[in-house]
């Protein structure tokens, strides 16, 4: 496309200015249109062809259960030491972080990832737990407090006081 447009720029740089001026107006216009065909206000995102598979792959990386009973999180990490990895609670979010370098005289290699989850109100912060087994699951599990002490309770209407 750029080269067609230097090569009519070419070929009219003894026309005058007015006609060169509507000339490049015109291969403006074609340009805009040939980009407008790509959608959204003409030019096409870079992700529009991107193989997403990899996300698929990502959320399945993990088990989430969020029951009456308990809040837990299974994730594979079979990559990773258990030296290289860190479980974090700021607050009531949960963190899972996993680092790790390999270097030689040739090569340097490194892999990393974060993954966080917010607590439910009703998990219970302080009896939150972690095991790791030996095919690299690593388990973080919350009970959930106060769920065999709520029953449903019949609030009554009162009538509003009368002035």
């Amino acid at each position: 496309m750029l080269t067609r447009l230097i090569e009519k720029v070419n070929q009219t740089s003894k026309m005058s200015f007015w006609h060169m001026s509507r000339m490049m107006d015109r291969m403006m216009d074609e340009y805009m249109k040939e980009l407008a065909k790509n959608g959204r206000g003409g030019i096409a995102p870079y992700w529009r062809d991107a193989d997403h598979s990899i996300l698929q792959v990502a959320n399945e990386a993990h088990k989430l259960v969020n029951d009456d009973k308990k809040f837990a999180v299974s994730i594979d990490v079979s990559q990773f030491k258990p030296e290289e990895l860190k479980v974090n609670l700021d607050g009531r979010l949960l963190t899972v972080e996993g680092k790790q370098e390999h270097k030689d005289d040739h090569s340097f290699m490194a892999r990393s990832f974060v993954r966080s989850w917010t607590l439910p109100e009703d998990a219970d912060p302080d009896a939150l737990h972690s095991e790791l087994n030996d095919k690299g699951q690593l388990t973080i599990e919350a009970p959930k407090v106060g769920s065999s002490s709520r029953s449903k309770k019949n609030i009554p209407i009162r009538p509003a006081e009368r002035d």
